[in-house]
């Protein structure tokens, strides 16, 4: 049980270190993905998919697009 807790804080944390990245960067998905610990870039996409519900890369438009209207 315990190690549960802890892969998903885990996996929170690397998905906040990859939003981050994402917005406050021009670093490529690739590169996001080797910097927050995966090895397999089309994994780590996957990953992000899953939780967040888009690719890594249409979500960063997309949250570009909004900054840029307000």
């Amino acid at each position: 049980m315990l190690g549960s807790g802890v892969k998903r804080v885990a996996s929170e944390r690397r998905l906040l270190e990859a939003k981050r990245l994402l917005l406050f960067t021009v670093r490529t998905v690739e590169d996001i993905a080797y910097e927050i610990g995966f090895d397999d870039p089309a994994y780590f996409s996957r990953f992000f998919r899953e939780r967040v519900g888009e690719a890594p890369a249409a979500w960063r438009r997309k949250q570009l697009q909004g900054a840029d209207r307000t």
